[in-house]
């Protein structure tokens, strides 16, 4: 129960309450991505390394955890 499997749901559902709240931001998939990613606390964990092209993201936690209620806040 771990992995993109289990994270996917989770993430399509923040994306839908954020274009409810939001609805102009349907269609702009870059901007709501990056308001998810935005509301993410990250985890530090180095043990896979960390991707010198993106620094921003962890090889083992992604962009961290995302938190529904700092997303919506920000909306």
């Amino acid at each position: 129960m771990t992995g993109t499997s289990q994270a996917a749901p989770q993430v399509a559902g923040l994306a839908a309450l954020l274009l409810d709240r939001e609805p102009d931001l349907r269609g702009r998939f870059y901007d709501v991505e990056e308001r998810i990613d935005g509301s993410t606390t990250r985890l530090p964990d180095e043990s896979c390394g960390l991707d010198p092209e993106n620094p921003e993201y962890n090889n083992v936690t992604g962009t961290g955890i995302p938190d529904a209620v700092r997303l919506l806040a920000d909306a």
